[in-house]
């Protein structure tokens, strides 16, 4: 205590020897330090977080988000009408949104503005071409996180060309993915297919082709409810055929030594 107290004396005498205006500038400096101290402390204690998109969600689509976030164990907060994360799990909430098909309608422009922020001496042509790789990178880690998705690949033709008296031509996008056993394989497609369509500006569901395990499927339109898949079903009777033609072959061939039949419907 009597070590304080010295100190404090000391200090008041060195005060003591300055001039009004040197008092004030040091007041001031100590002010600062005590702010800045004080707003160390409360940033450093507080966890970073970052938008799931930087787009703006309606009241209907904030419930829901944050509902299905909870779901995954991702501590969503509403900003205004930003839906925001923990930034370390940003991407895996965008994963989430994206399986769930709750991304608001826009979302497309969040990810076109990136164009905006490339190296100024990058022509427009190289600009795109890496903006379209990132792209492509990005959806694919997503969608790889998809339940039931052991492996993804993501590629896009975002070219979009509308001329007169001619038919225009329209982005188009292929996902291949490598699944697991009891995977929603209808689901995977449209959600798959869903992602690219809120990402990418002019996609629609009949240009994009999703892949699963070697086979090709058409994605439902989620505006006029055509094409696609309808919970895996039409999945399922495929593989239901195969087996029953396989087993078929089989019976046939069965007297042959070791034979090995393969359909693919």
């Amino acid at each position: 205590m009597d070590v304080f107290k010295a100190q404090l004396a000391r200090i008041q005498q060195q005060l003591a020897g300055l001039s009004a205006t040197q008092r004030m500038l040091a007041g001031s400096l100590v002010a600062i330090m005590v702010l800045t101290t004080f707003l160390w402390g409360r940033y450093a204690s507080s966890s970073e977080t970052a938008p799931v998109v930087d787009r703006a969600f309606d009241a209907q689509e904030i419930v829901e988000a944050q509902h299905a976030l909870k779901a995954e164990g991702i501590n969503a907060k509403v900003t205004g009408d930003r839906v925001m994360v923990p930034a370390d799990q940003q991407d895996h909430a965008f994963s989430v949104l994206s399986y769930a098909r709750m991304l608001p309608a826009d979302t497309r422009s969040a990810f076109e503005d990136v164009l905006k922020q490339g190296n100024p001496f990058d022509g427009d042509e190289k600009s795109k071409l890496i903006f379209n790789h990132a792209r492509e990178a990005q959806l694919a880690q997503a969608i790889s996180t998809f339940p039931g998705v052991s492996t993804a690949q993501v590629v896009i033709n975002s070219t979009l060309e509308r001329h007169i008296g001619d038919r225009p031509i329209m982005p188009s996008g292929t996902v291949v993915l490598q699944t697991r056993d009891g995977a929603d394989v209808g689901h995977l497609v449209d959600s798959a297919a869903y992602t690219l369509m809120r990402t990418v500006a002019g996609m629609e569901a009949n240009h994009v082709t999703v892949i699963v395990n070697g086979r090709s499927f058409k994605p439902h339109d989620p505006d006029n409810g055509n094409g696609g898949l309808a919970g895996g079903d039409l999945y399922e009777e495929i593989d239901k055929l195969e087996h029953r033609y396989q087993d078929k072959i089989s019976d046939v061939v069965r007297n042959y030594s070791n034979p090995l039949v393969s359909v693919s419907v």
